[in-house]
């Protein structure tokens, strides 16, 4: 039987119309299956393999005695459906006439399997990851894909679908800890995914394995990083052109450095057509190196690899343009595609970018509307974690306008609202909801949610610079001004994003009257091109530091200096909201003020 299989396979090998999957192919995807290399080979076993590696069809057969001779048939089956398509027949007097029967049955099938094989629609190999589900596996496929074009509600309602069908499905687990991570979700989620994924990294093969272990231990356990990084290189090992790895591998270089790392390894994953998340972290990697240049060929890459009409090259240009602060390219292209179906591709950018654009302005009324309404959208979606940390913006916008009370009061009605009734405390955003209580002066609340926050969030989650950011937040609440900034300066030192507490720092050393240093940490936040995916920060804080950095080098007499942070404060509030304009006209009265000097 096996001397007939083989001399079969071979004769169909020589067809110009059908490509047979080798067997390091059937044997890598049996043991994805989790059957041995070995395992003979059903009908239905056959059909399930072919469906995994987007085989159309499966050749089935028999040999059977009849009288001193055989009669050998076969047939080629669809491997969805199970349908029958082309049936041959033929018949072996003896042993020796066997090879020319298989001839003959071969070639009868050859003239039938090209024209039975056009009538089927070939489908797409699902993903060859580990799983003995082949539901889970379908589910894991639509899951990815829809997480590559930023459509991460409907991948994360897939990918969960997934994990509940085969629980020990540790890439689907890997990929939902991923997908949490980008969608900022409950801290809890993300950090159990990611332990699941590390938990039956056992019954990995290695390449899978590696892939595992790089994200656990760059996204999850943070206290050596270099261990994920020698994890992605591993897998870099096993396949060059794996782009996941390629992708994770310069998105922990971005964070540990070198830059220039880091761009080689993104530009080597994005040729090889990756998925967009390439891209958006190539931005960030090209914009941290000043390489403004370089940027045209992104677009043109993200423009090839995208599918039509996806979203995911808008948003490629928006982080752009945020990383080089050109506000006015921004509102181009918010204005040009924010008619469109809002979904949930890469998390409402354009939505968020309005909401962004419009702080930064000092238009906080109509932030207030947009922010209300993403709120809610994002709450739908499930991503409640977003959506409280969305809902505090309110907060600050209070006290912009120098309304404290007026902030108390907003800070007591979201944390009475939809945003945060119901949502435990570990789901809280922590770090949001700490600075909205120390810019208010409450120490207990701030040293409340730090707790909170390490009680879920264990020691090895934790980045370096957090217990500084944290002792930071308690200082300013005591109103210990010179002990925040210090806290606040060595946790921006450690992390190598922007502005990551900068404009904290600045303000902190403002208010303890120390204006040099401040300089210093105001011209780091706004020098530096902002990540374009760092949160709040900078969209709440950039118009401030502009303004400061006007009148600290006004006050020390350098009159250029102030002219140009002046200017570029001006340029963004020029139109900020009416209780806010006797500051811009304060401002403009002074530049009137040192223009006439001349």
């Amino acid at each position: 039987g096996a001397a007939v299989t083989e001399a079969l396979r071979v004769d169909l090998g020589q067809s110009d119309a059908v490509r047979l999957l080798d067997g390091r192919q059937v044997a890598a995807a049996l043991r994805r299956m989790g059957a041995r290399a070995d395992t003979t080979l059903g009908e239905a076993l056959a059909r399930e393999l072919a469906l995994r590696e987007g085989a159309k069809a499966v050749v089935a057969g028999e040999i059977a005695r009849l009288g001193s001779g055989y009669v050998l048939s076969a047939r080629l089956v669809t491997a969805d459906s199970g349908s029958v398509l082309a049936p041959v027949r033929v018949t072996a007097d003896g042993d020796g006439q066997l090879i020319g029967a298989v001839n003959r049955l071969s070639s009868r099938l050859r003239e039938r399997i090209g024209e039975s094989l056009r009538r089927i629609r070939g489908g797409e190999p699902l993903d060859q990851v580990t799983t003995a589900s082949l539901p889970a596996l379908r589910l894991y496929t639509e899951g990815t894909r829809a997480f590559n074009a930023g459509d991460f509600v409907r991948a994360r309602r897939l990918l969960e679908q997934a994990v509940r069908i085969d629980t020990a499905f540790a890439m689907a687990w890997r990929r939902l800890a991923a997908l949490y991570f980008n969608m900022r979700a409950d801290t809890r989620s993300r950090f159990e995914a990611s332990r699941r994924a590390l938990a039956h990294r056992d019954r990995l093969p290695p390449l899978e394995r590696y892939l595992t272990e790089g994200d656990y231990y760059t996204l999850t356990d943070r206290t050596d990083p270099e261990r994920g990084i020698a994890a992605y290189r591993a897998a870099l090992e096993l396949d060059p052109e794996n782009t996941t790895a390629l992708n994770n591998l310069g998105l922990a270089l971005q964070r540990t450095g070198p830059l220039a790392e880091a761009e080689e390894v993104l530009w080597r994953g994005i040729r090889l057509r990756g998925p967009l998340s390439l891209h958006i972290n190539q931005v960030t990697v090209l914009a941290a190196q000043r390489k403004w240049a370089s940027l045209d060929s992104l677009f043109a890459h993200a423009e090839r690899v995208a599918p039509r009409g996806s979203i995911g090259p808008v948003v490629v240009r928006l982080a752009a343009a945020v990383a080089q602060r050109d506000y006015a390219r921004v509102e181009s292209l918010v204005a040009a595609h924010e008619g469109r179906r809002a979904g949930s591709d890469w998390i409402h950018p354009i939505r968020v970018a309005r909401l962004e654009l419009e702080v930064r302005r000092g238009r906080l009324r109509r932030a207030e509307r947009l922010a209300a309404e993403l709120a809610d959208s994002l709450r739908a979606d499930g991503d409640r974690q977003q959506a409280a940390e969305i809902a505090l913006l309110a907060v600050f916008h209070e006290l912009r306008r120098g309304t404290p009370e007026a902030a108390r009061a907003a800070l007591a009605r979201v944390l009475a609202g939809p945003a945060f009734r119901g949502l435990p405390e570990p789901d809280w955003p922590h770090l949001t909801l700490a600075k909205a209580h120390a810019e208010l002066g409450d120490p207990a609340a701030t040293r409340r949610v730090r707790r909170v926050f390490e009680a879920v969030e264990p020691p090895e989650t934790r980045g370096r610079f957090e217990p500084d950011l944290w002792d930071g937040l308690e200082a300013e609440a005591e109103r210990r001004w010179r002990d925040a900034a210090a806290a606040f300066s060595r946790s921006t030192r450690m992390r190598q994003c922007s502005p990551c507490g900068a404009h904290f720092a600045g303000e902190m050393w403002d208010r303890a009257g120390v204006p040099d240093s401040a300089l210093v940490y105001y011209h780091l936040a706004i020098d530096r091109a902002p990540w374009p995916v760092m949160g709040w920060e900078d969209q709440l804080y950039y118009s401030l530091s502009l303004r400061r950095l006007g009148e600290l080098h006004d006050l020390r007499g350098e009159r250029d200096a102030a002219l140009e942070w002046y200017g570029r404060f001006l340029e963004l509030w020029h139109a900020a909201d009416p209780e806010l304009q006797p500051t811009v006209r304060a401002i403009r009265e002074r530049v009137a003020a040192l223009v006439g000097e001349d």
